[in-house]
């Protein structure tokens, strides 16, 4: 419940979301090294809301409907996708070439405002390719180039409008487009060292941005598209162990990239680039006893429109097994310090923007897990739910 003036007001809502997919796979074999595989995918979604605001002139009411708050909103949505990928090997070089197409066709309508009527029908095309060669003494070159599309949430389109004081609201964004991704990248396995660098162009990113509202006085914070990102990677990745008993990986990479924007009016500022450590380590003791840390740093970045300042998060846990390591008991304490912290700022329009947001990342964790017959593990099928904003990929 919140205030406004002098007004109170109250609001139910209900949400329907139906949501169909058919796939067809199809692999051939033309020697033990070459193959071809293709399919075909079908979904289809229908999702719509009924928000019904209702206003009083005191907490205790009476209250009644507000018809410039309350709103429908219908989202329907196909694709239809079909692939294709070729994979062998010429002498020493093995490939995998492929493409990817996509049909989407939506109708948006909701009764927010004044009423909005949306609908689009376009064809996405995605080429994919990897590359490797390995060399005599055992390390591998590879190269490979990706396109991809994140689509956005379902109820980011929704403008339905949450008050969250008497000046800021949070609205969707029903002009939201998909983001469509080229990736390239090109590494180097050399014993247990992997260097890579890479270079990704993103058009119309997915975004959010705390925007001015009808007033000086009023915001709203919603989801948008930026114009373009730029990013350049340079990474290295190296596995070492002392004995049995310690078992680390470790990632050290630099990131520099530039976000531009041609539509919200963003501040132009510096670009510096952002530093990334990762290590994750195992260390077993005496009567069965392991222990964990794992701990990763990024570092403040500058990247043209915005300014991300540093986070850090170190996780440590302690293993245990009993009963001829059928049952294992492990206790593991989460974001020691609490640094899992999404903070920065930038500019747009007439408005400097800061935020802080914390994550409640920092817990402690207690788990038993015992295994039935015998001490090997089964083969499992691995079985994963397709995200929304990636359907049809």
């Amino acid at each position: 419940m919140w205030k406004r003036s002098l007004l109170f007001s109250d609001y139910t809502f209900s949400q329907d979301q139906n949501i169909a997919a058919v796939q067809a796979d199809h692999s051939k074999y033309f020697k033990k090294d070459m193959k071809l595989e293709s399919g075909l995918r079908f979904s289809h979604v229908d999702n719509n809301s009924d928000t019904r605001f209702l206003v009083g002139n005191n907490a205790d009411g009476p209250y009644v409907p507000d018809s410039k708050l309350s709103s429908l909103f219908d989202y329907k949505e196909t694709i239809v996708a079909a692939y294709a990928s070729f994979s062998g090997n010429v002498g020493k070089l093995s490939a995998n070439v492929g493409v990817r197409a996509e049909w989407t066709t939506y109708k948006l309508s909701t009764t927010a405002g004044e009423g909005q009527n949306f609908g689009k029908d376009y064809l996405n095309i995605f080429p994919n390719l990897q590359l490797a060669y390995p060399f005599e003494n055992g390390s591998k070159l590879r190269a490979s180039y990706n396109a991809r599309i994140t689509r956005p949430r379902y109820q980011a389109l929704n403008p339905f409008v949450i008050y969250q004081d008497a000046f800021t609201t949070i609205e969707g964004n029903p002009n939201l487009v998909p983001e469509k991704a080229h990736a390239f990248e090109i590494g180097l396995n050399l014993e247990k060292t992997e260097f890579k660098i890479g270079y990704t162009y993103t058009i119309d990113p997915l975004s959010g941005a705390a925007l001015r509202g009808n007033t000086p006085e009023s915001y709203v914070l919603k989801s948008i598209n930026r114009s373009s990102d730029r990013t350049f990677l340079a990474s290295l990745t190296r596995p070492f162990s002392i004995g049995k008993w310690w078992q680390s990986i470790n990632t050290v990479s630099v990131t520099y990239g530039r976000s531009f924007d041609d539509q919200y009016d963003y501040a132009t500022g510096k670009v510096t680039p952002q530093a990334y450590f990762y290590t994750s380590n195992t260390f077993s003791l005496t009567h069965g006893i392991k222990m964990q840390l794992l701990a990763w740093h990024l570092g403040e970045r500058y990247y043209g429109i915005r300014r991300d300042a540093r986070r850090s998060l170190v996780t440590a846990g302690i293993e245990k097994s009993f009963v001829s390591n059928k049952l294992k008991l492990n206790l593991s304490a989460n974001d020691i310090f609490n640094r899992s912290i999404a903070e920065g700022d930038y500019n747009v329009g007439k408005t400097q923007v800061y935020y802080n947001r914390r994550f409640g990342n920092n817990y402690f964790k207690l788990t038993a897990t015992y295994r039935f017959g015998g001490t090997t593990p089964a083969a499992q099928l691995q079985r994963q739910a397709q995200p929304e904003n990636s359907r049809a990929n």
